[in-house]
C-alpha cells in the first residue's frame, strides 16, 4: 500500500490520541481533546444530530468535518463499541451516543442518544 493509501483528514493541524472504531463507522480523540466521528449514522453514531451518513461525499472530512458537541467538555478518553461509542471527560464523567436500542448509553431509556438535534449527550 505505502504511498497510494490515503490518510484520514480530521482538520489543519490537529492530531489524533485514540481511534474507537464501530460497525460501519469510526471516531478520533483529537489533541485539543475533541472528538470527530465519521461513516455510517443511522443511529446517531457520528453525533451530529442527525442520521446523515459522514466521510462519503467531498468535502465531508478535514476541517469541514465538526467536532461532536459535548457541551463544553474537554475530553480524555474514547472507546468504539458496534454501534455506539463513550469517551471520558478530562473531570471524569462517561458520555455515550449512537445505538441504544439495548440501552448502551446508560440514559435508562432505548432512544438513540446523537442522532436528534439539540439532543444533551449526559
Amino acid at each position: 500500500m505505502g504511498d497510494s493509501l490515503g490518510y484520514v483528514p480530521l482538520g489543519t493541524g490537529q492530531y489524533t490520541l485514540a481511534v474507537g472504531m464501530g460497525n460501519q463507522g469510526s471516531c478520533a480523540l483529537l489533541d485539543d481533546q475533541t472528538i470527530k466521528c465519521w461513516g455510517k449514522s443511522n443511529d446517531g453514531e457520528a453525533g451530529q444530530g442527525n442520521t446523515l451518513d459522514i466521510g462519503d461525499g467531498s468535502g465531508e472530512m478535514g476541517d469541514n468535518l465538526p467536532a461532536i458537541d459535548f457541551d463544553g467538555d474537554d475530553m480524555s478518553f474514547l472507546a468504539g463499541g458496534n454501534n455506539h461509542c463513550c469517551a471520558i471527560t478530562t473531570t471524569d464523567t462517561l458520555k455515550c451516543w449512537g445505538r441504544n436500542s439495548q440501552g448502551e448509553g446508560g440514559q435508562g431509556t432505548t432512544n438513540n442518544i446523537g442522532d436528534g438535534s439539540n439532543e444533551v449527550f449526559c
